[in-house]
């Protein structure tokens, strides 16, 4: 075994090693100022000055789980390393996985390039790939649009009764098909479904508070129909409000 392989190899199974336990810094300090990445699932070419951000928001969270494959494999100053991560959805549990490979370009003691090739798609479902194609979307993608609609989310834009996927397109800048896809695929529910699950969300944490009227209360959660409000709310809680209220 050569020293530059010995090199290489050591190299990447820091990045791996980096990459598994979510650690940006481990990640940076291997990487060259100039280092790129290439995703092929979203077509496209990470520069140096955007590749800190593009880490960043590709990396896995607590609801993330990566599997490794084999040992890496290497070849003089590239190296090869084959992984599966599995999302699983806050909301729904569902679970959607990715299988990829980074082919890493080392040179003295830094990854100058990084060439992904990976596809995403939700277990038990086929075609998940050529549906993500067609939307551009890839791993750091999806990443982005999830914790970005959360921390939309988070801003009880639901409360608004006529609000709309454009609405949230808009306010988050991702395109409706792309938001269409997080929802369906890693939510596991529409869009509807969301934010009304949302709207009864809030409606029960007001609860508290002592004689609050269901109507009421309901509109000021962002339902403008009742018959929906009630719908949702027995198929979260499998109880209608009022007995809901009663084991409080």
């Amino acid at each position: 075994m050569t020293t530059l392989t010995e090199q290489t190899r050591k190299v990447a199974q820091q990045y791996r090693k980096f990459w598994q336990q979510g650690d940006l810094d481990g990640i940076l300090s291997i990487l060259s100022p100039n280092a790129e990445y290439i995703t092929f699932s979203g077509a496209k070419q990470v520069r140096a000055k955007d590749v800190q951000t593009y880490v960043k928001i590709s990396l896995p969270t607590a609801l993330l789980d990566y599997i490794y494959h084999d040992e890496v494999r290497v070849d003089g100053d590239t190296a090869f390393s084959t992984y599966s991560f599995v999302y699983i959805s806050p909301i729904s549990g569902k679970k959607s996985s990715c299988r990829g490979c980074d082919v890493m370009t080392i040179r003295d003691g830094k990854i100058i390039r990084v060439h992904e090739y990976s596809s995403f798609a939700e277990l038990g479902k086929e075609g998940g790939r050529s549906d993500l194609g067609k939307i551009a979307l890839d791993e750091a993608s999806i990443n982005a649009i999830v914790r970005d609609t959360q921390a939309y989310f988070k801003t009880q834009p639901y409360l608004n009764p006529e609000l709309s996927l454009d609405d949230v397109a808009k306010a988050t800048g991702y395109s409706r098909n792309q938001l269409s896809y997080v929802f369906n695929q890693v939510f596991d529910l529409s869009f509807y479904q969301y934010i009304n699950n949302a709207r009864v969300d809030y409606f029960i944490s007001q609860l508290q508070q002592p004689c609050r009227n269901i109507t009421a209360l309901a509109t000021e959660s962002g339902f403008s129909s009742m018959t929906t409000f009630y719908k949702f709310f027995k198929q979260k809680t499998d109880l209608t409000p009022k007995l809901y209220m009663q084991q409080l």
